[in-house]
């Protein structure tokens, strides 16, 4: 439907047999119906649209070329040093990630002056929380190994910028990518790590949580008693609690080719961490082949009678260097 306009810029509805005016301007209309404009040439949209384009790949190849990341790495390296005395980081290149993000390749963690944690690659991309005064958000991913860590990670800033909440997933990362773990505990572990951790606000319950599940590795073990060096697992189900210093052993499923046993307990975390207090309780079912060896080097006589299902009441306390085992 058009439209007739009068000289007082009104309109009307034309009648029925009143033809309808097809020139596009007059000089008294005092302005004109979108209907009676021509069609927007498709060679002007055309035009503005590469522009548009060339306008967005100026964009990014002034950015990458402008982006700066030895400033990025220097301040990163400095700031990890700063939030945790004793670890140092060391990043071989710094470049942009698409869409919006920052790649670090070759990410190198020391504690203490031994190697902590080699990452090949680790990429953060800023959330939306990251554009409010005084709140920060990534998304991160890292390759460790044949594995992959994902998650993301919230901060509020007071006086220094702090950690707010913490979440991430482990998927097949190997335990001897972990070369903190056997510094620190004093033993060798091997297997294949997933699970899943999370780190909550101060006035949570636990302030970080995880289920974690190890399989098929070996944990090396030092007793006399027993005439080997380490135990295999084909899997490790823990549930786990942290409040401060303290780490609550919820639940810990063994299963093995020697062993098969559930346990819970604490560890009271102190540095280094070797000297850590454990006290953990469980039952343990060994298998016939391993009663057979402990046989070799326990009398008889001083071997437990065990309970139902063939399992034996346990307790293991000490140090995590030096821990101590005892039937119950």
């Amino acid at each position: 439907m058009r439209w007739r306009y009068h000289r007082s810029g009104s309109k009307r509805r034309p009648s029925r047999n009143e033809p309808l005016a097809e020139n596009a301007f007059t000089r008294n209309r005092r302005f004109t119906a979108v209907a009676d404009y021509p069609d927007l040439p498709l060679a002007a949209m055309k035009q503005r649209s590469l522009y548009f384009l060339y306008l967005v790949a100026v964009t990014v190849v002034w950015l990458y070329v402008q982006f700066p990341a030895r400033a990025i790495q220097a301040y990163v390296v400095q700031k990890a040093a700063a939030l945790t005395p004793g670890l140092s980081m060391a990043v071989e290149a710094v470049n942009l990630s698409f869409p919006l993000g920052v790649r670090f390749d070759e990410v190198a963690l020391s504690y203490q002056g031994a190697p902590a944690l080699n990452l090949d690659w680790l990429e953060l991309h800023p959330g939306w929380k990251s554009l409010m005064p005084g709140q920060a958000a990534f998304a991160f991913q890292s390759a460790l190994g044949e594995g992959k860590v994902l998650g993301r990670i919230e901060m509020v800033r007071g006086p220094d910028w702090k950690p707010k909440f913490l979440h991430f997933d482990l998927e097949a990362v190997s335990v001897a990518d972990l070369p903190i773990l056997a510094q620190q505990t004093g033993r060798k572990i091997t297997g294949i790590c997933s699970g899943e951790i999370v780190c909550g606000p101060d006035d949570a319950a636990a302030e970080a949580k995880a289920h974690l599940v190890l399989e098929n590795g070996r944990v090396e073990i030092r007793q006399p008693v027993i005439k080997r060096e380490s135990l295999e697992f084909a899997r490790v189900d823990a549930q786990i609690e942290v409040q401060r210093w303290s780490v609550a052993l919820r639940r810990i499923v063994w299963q093995g080719p020697e062993i098969d046993g559930e346990f819970s307990g604490t560890i009271e975390i102190k540095s280094p961490l070797e000297t850590s207090r454990i006290e953990i309780r469980g039952d343990l079912r060994p298998h016939a082949g391993f009663l057979t060896e402990l046989g070799q080097t326990i009398p008889e006589r001083l071997l437990p009678k065990p309970g139902p299902g063939g399992r034996y009441a346990v307790q293991l306390a000490g140090t995590v260097a030096k821990p101590h085992y005892r039937w119950r």
